[in-house]
């Protein structure tokens, strides 16, 4: 018999500013990472990460492994739109405050960090899984915006 433990973590404020800090930085890295790239045409991992895996670090203060896996997701992105994958970025303001079901959207929705209920309908689950669902119909709906034949005069 296989015994499996479930562990969560739960930072200290210091440490989650910590980390919200650096995925911010992260998120600015990534932009930089890409409009290098964009701008001198490297699609490929070991080219732009030479190119920019010192500026990560030393501008943005990343240590080596989150400056790797940025490079890699940019490379990753670029080969997506090469091959036609489709992306669509969308607005995840109050996704995990919002009911996927009824659309009321309250700060009280999210008792604690982990868990979702609407405080109309009753809907209740994971917050993470909550978001993950008004991302996913925020994208859909925008989709059907970006893919529509532009109307007739």
């Amino acid at each position: 018999m296989k015994l499996v433990v479930q562990v969560k973590l739960l930072p200290t404020p210091e440490q989650a500013s910590a980390l919200e800090a650096t995925l911010r930085a992260c998120n600015q890295a990534a932009t930089y990472a890409s409009s290098v790239a964009f701008a001198k045409n490297l699609k490929d991992r070991n080219g732009l990460q030479k190119e920019v895996y010192a500026d990560l670090k030393a501008t943005f203060g990343l240590s080596a492994q989150p400056a790797v896996r940025l490079v890699k997701k940019v490379v990753d992105a670029y080969k997506a739109q090469k091959a036609g994958v489709p992306f669509l970025e969308v607005d995840a303001a109050y996704t995990s405050q919002r009911c996927p079901r009824c659309g009321n959207t309250d700060r009280a929705n999210r008792p604690d960090r982990d868990r979702f209920c609407c405080r109309r309908c009753g809907l209740a689950g994971p917050a993470d899984v909550v978001a993950g669902v008004n991302v996913r119909d925020r994208a859909r709906s925008a989709w059907v915006f970006v893919t529509a034949p532009a109307p007739s005069p």
